[in-house]
């Protein structure tokens, strides 16, 4: 029997859903927030950071004039020329 890559696929995308805590993402929907350009769900990433990192991302929001906007988007702009994309 050959391996089902798309199953797999599916397989994967649904364990991160129920269990790895992925909550923008949804099976079989195409997210108008994944970027193609950095390879990431912006949505996704920047829940994360919010949540995980909360004394973090006010600093960053302060730095921005509290525009919740403006500090994502810098934020996104800063990670993406970290990774060098």
């Amino acid at each position: 029997m050959k391996p089902d890559e798309a199953a797999f696929e599916s397989h994967i995308a649904e364990w991160l859903a129920e269990y790895g805590g992925y909550t923008a993402w949804k099976l079989g929907t195409q997210s108008g927030d994944f970027d193609a350009g950095r390879g990431i769900d912006t949505a996704e990433l920047l829940a994360f950071i919010e949540q995980t990192q909360p004394d973090e991302w006010a600093k960053v929001l302060k730095t921005h004039g509290n525009n919740p906007a403006a500090a994502r988007a810098a934020f996104l702009d800063r990670l993406g020329k970290e990774l060098g994309s």
